[in-house]
């Protein structure tokens, strides 16, 4: 990232407009329109503006310092005067430097209406960027002529939207040039832009970075179905009469809020066709389809850029996606990556020091001795830390800056047990209930077979009450940290044969190994059921008993009694009876019941404030000899929840816009007038024209003319819109060179 100087006239925002800028000796009137976003009175006070300066030189870089400052802007000059312009690299280290929910690029040349940024704003609410990170706004540009851009800042601010808008729909050449839904003026949750990498810095010069980066958030954000043909592109904007190409999908964005009135204007200026700006078009576009074409077939986009206001992230994996993923990148700021390996305690903390690191990023911190060394001196020296890893339902992520699973301080009762709303509850609920109805758990399992099949299988004899035991692996984390109290994992199995003894009369013992491991402890009378889904396991047990797994939080959802026998961050006695010996496990047989709405309430913490869902690619590896392990390959985030940072969500779109949406209609293509028969009581008679000069024959033939003297005046305004329109494959060809 090339240096740069910031100079901030405000804090954070909710939406942050940046105005990509260089100066040029050609375009002498770019300091006059620095104001033109002041020409919007009613902008609310959430919307600022950054004007995002790409190596202007150092005598006009004093004058843009002391404008923005007179406008309150924020002002970031970017060291890069000897370089090529390039407006990816404004907008992005504009996106990096600035923080801010959303994010809007305006060019200098476009002037606002009275409202407009209000517009923006209610426009993020009404199409759910809110709620919904991968959708984003585009909006059009209506160019005005140099006698219509003086018009316009002579016009009274109420009139003038409208009175150009009714230009514009009279086709008064006089006022307007042109208009075009599909372009640069775009809104994005800032997160998600940068996730995303930005703009493509590989376009320098004039063209196509904004179309290469638009393109691929519109595959990625499924809004609208894709049309045929996404690389080609054979007609304008404008002229688009085809559901075929890029251009034809891409203009739907913008067609949405100019059909609303939400646009911009474009002020007149002259324009050079021999600047280096147009000359690099047909190099850009070329690069353009090719980095199109490799993202549409292989996922190719640049890496994801820093959010500078985060500070710096030192981790010790690039290729874990718990620790280094795209989505979540943008939440750690500057990414530090080293082999733990290389660090001591001693070198660890000089490194910090050195590179002014603001937090360390751990997967699981006691996976190994050296890694539990080297958290113990981060915490032991109060340096920040975050630790990423699997939750305990399917989906689910955590990060946590107090500590990992029992040792986190993010599960005392004062944080989670609150009342919850009738929708929060509601949500809970129906989530409760489709997961009990999918055969998926965290690990792999059977499908699901049902109460009274579940117990036909297994032999259970009705008279007798049912305690599940899942079992954990031996060498797993939370056994070897968090079960000391019981004698670690032979210590529990101790207990379950003790607690078998005394009340096999009333109970039977049902045990399900890990999915992992394959070998199963020596317990003699107990009822194993390795072949059987979990859920159906927790459906008939009357308690469940367990050291300290995640099951413990699927038994929540089947409302069950937790025994727990070791330390888990579900730990409260509001949720679960703690046991060390038989007569504990009596005890909370006889006398502990679980509390719908406290369990609701834990429940509502874990979903929706705890915990980060994504969706999980793994696999299975040989592991210590006799058992196996599950890596993760990839997630892909659907929610993140980090703590002391904003959420963020990105909800898979459930559908697209049909093309039965009236943003289709110049899509459809009318069909040709038939004659039609004219239907009396007596007969059906079908008219046809005669072949004589009547007045039906001219009537009929009238309509032929017109058509004909359409296409001759469509030749004479705009040939290469008449060409490109041909069915003609070599007068298509022809227009595209024109």
């Amino acid at each position: 990232m090339k240096p740069f100087q910031l100079k901030t006239n405000h804090t954070s925002t909710m939406l942050e407009v940046i105005i990509p800028f260089r100066w040029t000796d050609k375009r002498p009137d770019l300091l006059e329109r620095l104001n033109y976003p002041l020409m919007d009175t009613q902008r609310p006070n959430s919307v600022h503006f950054t004007i995002a300066d790409d190596g202007s030189p150092n005598h006009i870089r004093l004058e843009l310092e002391k404008l923005c400052q007179r406008y309150g802007y924020n002002y970031l000059h970017i060291e890069s005067e000897l370089d090529p312009v390039c407006m990816s690299r404004a907008r992005n280290i504009g996106a990096c430097a600035i923080p801010s929910e959303f994010i809007m690029f305006q060019d200098v040349d476009l002037m606002p209406y009275d409202g407009f940024y209000r517009d923006v704003l209610n426009e993020i609410q009404i199409q759910n960027l809110t709620n919904n990170a991968s959708l984003f706004l585009m909006f059009g540009v209506i160019y005005l002529t140099q006698p219509a851009t003086e018009l316009y800042h002579i016009t009274p601010s109420h009139l003038r939207k409208n009175l150009f808008i009714q230009h514009l729909l009279n086709e008064n050449t006089n006022h307007i040039e042109k208009f075009s839904t599909g372009t640069s003026v775009t809104v994005f949750n800032r997160n998600y832009y940068l996730s995303r990498g930005g703009y493509d810095e590989d376009f320098i010069e004039w063209g196509y970075e904004d179309i290469e980066f638009n393109t691929r958030c519109i595959r990625a954000s499924r809004y609208f179905p894709l049309p045929e043909n996404f690389l080609t592109d054979n007609q304008s904007f404008r002229h688009i009469n085809r559901y075929q190409g890029w251009k034809s999908i891409y203009r739907l964005f913008g067609d949405i809020t100019f059909q609303k009135g939400i646009v911009l204007f474009h002020s007149w200026h002259a324009i050079d066709d021999h600047s280096g700006y147009m000359k690099r078009k047909a190099i850009n576009k070329k690069l353009f389809e090719e980095k199109v074409r490799k993202f549409s077939s292989r996922g190719e986009e640049p890496p994801p850029l820093a959010a500078l206001d985060k500070g710096k992230t030192l981790c010790f994996s690039l290729t874990n996606p718990f620790i280094y993923n795209r989505k979540t990148a943008p939440f750690f700021g500057e990414i530090f990556c080293e082999d733990e390996k290389n660090f001591t305690a001693s070198t660890l903390i000089s490194y910090i020091k050195k590179h002014k690191i603001t937090r360390v990023l751990f997967h699981n911190p006691y996976a190994n001795e050296h890694r539990q060394e080297l958290f113990e001196t981060i915490k032991n020296n109060n340096i920040s830390f975050l630790i990423a890893e699997r939750g305990a339902l399917r989906n689910s992520i955590f990060f946590d800056d107090t500590g990992f699973n029992a040792d986190s301080a993010r599960f005392s009762e004062e944080i989670w047990n609150k009342p919850i709303s009738e929708n929060e509850k509601n949500f809970i609920s129906n989530y409760i209930i489709e997961e009990k109805t999918l055969d998926e758990s965290l690990e792999k399992q059977p499908a699901l077979l049902g109460i009274e099949a579940t117990r036909k299988k297994l032999m259970l004899p009705r008279h007798k009450k049912i305690i599940f035991i899942p079992l954990q692996r031996p060498s797993d984390t939370v056994i070897t940290h968090f079960c000391k109290n019981i004698g670690g994992y032979n210590g529990f199995i101790d207990l379950v044969r003790g607690a078998m003894n005394r009340l096999h009369d009333e109970y039977v013992f049902v045990i399900k190994k890990h999915p992992l491991e394959d070998e199963t402890p020596d317990l003699p009378g107990a009822v194993f059921a390795n072949n059987i889904n979990i859920k159906d396991l927790l459906a008939i047990s009357s308690a469940v008993l367990l050291i300290n797994s995640g099951v413990g939080i699927l038994a929540m959802l089947y409302e069950k009694p937790i025994l727990l026998a070791g330390e888990a961050f579900y730990g409260s006695p509001l949720l679960n009876h703690q046991v060390t010996t038989i007569n504990d496990i009596e005890n909370g047989l006889r006398h502990f019941q679980p509390r719908q709405e406290v369990t609701l309430r834990f429940l509502k913490y874990l979903i929706m404030d705890y915990y980060s869902f994504g969706y999980f690619q793994t696999r299975e590896i040989p592991w210590q000899g006799t058992g196996r392990m599950t890596i993760t390959t990839s997630i892909d985030f659907y929610q993140i929840r980090i703590p002391g940072q904003t959420g963020i969500n990105y909800y898979p779109q459930e559908k697209t816009v049909p093309q039965s949406s009236i943003l289709f209609d110049r899509h459809r293509t009318p069909k040709p007038a038939q004659s039609q028969p004219i239907t009396t009581e007596k007969q059906s008679i079908n008219i046809q024209p005669k072949k004589n000069g009547t007045e039906m024959e001219k009537a009929m033939a009238k309509p032929l003319q017109s058509t004909r003297e359409r296409k001759i005046k469509k030749l004479r305004e705009d040939p290469r819109s008449f060409l490109l329109d041909s069915r003609y494959r070599l007068l298509n060809l022809l227009g595209k060179i024109l």
